[in-house]
């Protein structure tokens, strides 16, 4: 609570142009401030990245468990393509500056859980 109210404070006595979290680093310890607030948040956010694709592999992985995509070849495991191929189908995505952008993720996101329902709803009354 404290270093927010602290924060809030920064901003407040900071020009309206200059209101970003390196340039408050800047403003309390100077040049190495504001490249240790970038750093910070640079690992930030490629933390998250990691943990999203590592979650999206692991989800990936037990969606096609069944399948004899999975098995092994000579070049290495399938769990290891499909690692690579979905990384290279969602990191795209991260670079979206625009959250309006991200709108039609959302569109096919709805249009997924309705047709879940719906397959459910088909499977429940035919007693697959």
């Amino acid at each position: 609570s404290w270093t927010g109210k602290l924060l809030v404070r920064c901003f407040i006595k900071m020009r309206p142009s200059k209101k970003t979290y390196p340039d408050v680093g800047y403003k309390s310890f100077g040049k190495y401030g504001s490249l240790l607030i970038s750093l910070g948040i640079i690992c930030e956010y490629f933390g998250g990245i990691c943990m999203m694709l590592i979650f999206m592999w692991e989800n990936v992985k037990y969606f096609l468990d069944s399948t004899h995509i999975l098995s092994t070849d000579l070049y290495g495991s399938g769990i290891e393509h499909i690692a690579v191929y979905s990384t290279v189908l969602v990191l795209p995505l991260c670079w979206i500056l625009n959250l309006s952008e991200l709108s039609f993720i959302s569109f096919l996101g709805s249009i997924c859980k309705i047709l879940t329902v719906i397959v459910i709803i088909i499977c429940f009354a035919l007693n697959i």
